[in-house]
């Protein structure tokens, strides 16, 4: 599997009705996130309807509005020298807001 550029990394409420599946993982765990993949088997399985991270910005847009887009938590990391990076700018182009 090619590396991403960008992952959204979306947590919000247990979405209202069944998402399609994605061709690419949306486990967390599996883009090496900081501060994710520490996350035990257990835990993730807790909240995996809940906790999802995309590669296609218009999936992660789906997500978010589907866990009630005012009390879900975006966050975007950019690839950089390897490795992910949290990225505003990324997380915005989801959100749609200047900070």
């Amino acid at each position: 599997m090619e590396i991403p550029n960008k992952v959204w990394l979306i947590v919000g409420h247990r979405p209202a009705r069944n998402l399609k599946n994605h061709a690419y993982t949306t486990d967390p765990r599996s883009y090496d996130l900081p501060g994710l993949k520490q996350m035990t088997d257990e835990e993730y399985t807790a909240s995996a309807d809940r906790v999802k991270a995309f590669i296609k910005r218009d999936d992660a847009i789906d997500f978010a509005y589907e866990c009630g887009l005012e009390s879900t938590m975006v966050l975007g990391f950019r690839l950089v020298d390897g490795k992910y990076e949290e990225d505003r700018s990324t997380a915005n182009e989801v959100l749609d807001i200047d900070w």
